[in-house]
C-alpha cells in the first residue's frame, strides 16, 4: 500500500537535485549527499529498547528494518552501528571500559551521532558552493545560516551542552 506521496516534496527535492548539477556538482555527489540525507532522517527513526533475553543491559534497536537501511545508507554492518549506538566506551586511568546504555542513553547516542552528520554535510555543502561560485573572489560568497530546529528542552540536561558552542 505504501505512504501517500507530498508531489511538492518530490518537485523540490527534484529542484534540489538540478540546482546542484547546475552549480557543478557530479550525479555521484548529489547521490551521495542524498544517501547521507537519508540516512540522517532515518537514523532518527531507530527505536531502542531493553531485551531482557540477553545477559547484558544494554539497549538493542526495536526496528531493525530501519538499522539495516542507515547501516546500508552508511555502508557499516547493521550489527556494528547497533553496537555503536548500544554502548559508549570510556577511558578511566588506563582501561578502556564498556558502558552499556538503557534506551535513553542509545537514543542520546543516536543523536550525538546525528549532530556531526548534518554539520559536516551543511559545512562541505556550503564550501563546495562557494569554491564553484566564487573561486577566489572574497567579496562574493555565499554564507548559510542554519538555526538549529526545536529541541526537546525537557529531556536529559546534557543535550544542552552543544547549544553552547
Amino acid at each position: 500500500m505504501g505512504f501517500p506521496v507530498d508531489t511538492t516534496v518530490c518537485k523540490g527535492l527534484s529542484h534540489l537535485k538540478v540546482a546542484l548539477k547546475n552549480v557543478g556538482f557530479s550525479k555521484r555527489h548529489v547521490a551521495q549527499k542524498c544517501q547521507l540525507v537519508a540516512a540522517i532522517l532515518h537514523l532518527g527513526n531507530l527505536e531502542f529498547h531493553t531485551d531482557r533475553s540477553r545477559n547484558e543491559d544494554a539497549a538493542v534497536v526495536g526496528n531493525t528494518d530501519v538499522l539495516d537501511i542507515v547501516a546500508d545508507f552508511l555502508d557499516v554492518q547493521p550489527e556494528a552501528l547497533e553496537a555503536a549506538l548500544s554502548y559508549r566506551m570510556k577511558m578511566g586511568k588506563k582501561e578502556l571500559c564498556t558502558i552499556f546504555l538503557d534506551p535513553d542513553g542509545a537514543s542520546d547516542n543516536r543523536d550525538e551521532l546525528v549532530k556531526p552528520l548534518y554539520s559536516l554535510l551543511f559545512a562541505w555543502l556550503n564550501k563546495h558552493i562557494n569554491q564553484r561560485l566564487c573561486h577566489d573572489d572574497f567579496n562574493m560568497f555565499i554564507g548559510l545560516f542554519d538555526l538549529p530546529g526545536p529541541q526537546n528542552m525537557t529531556s536529559r540536561p546534557r543535550s544542552v551542552l552543544h547549544q553552547l558552542r
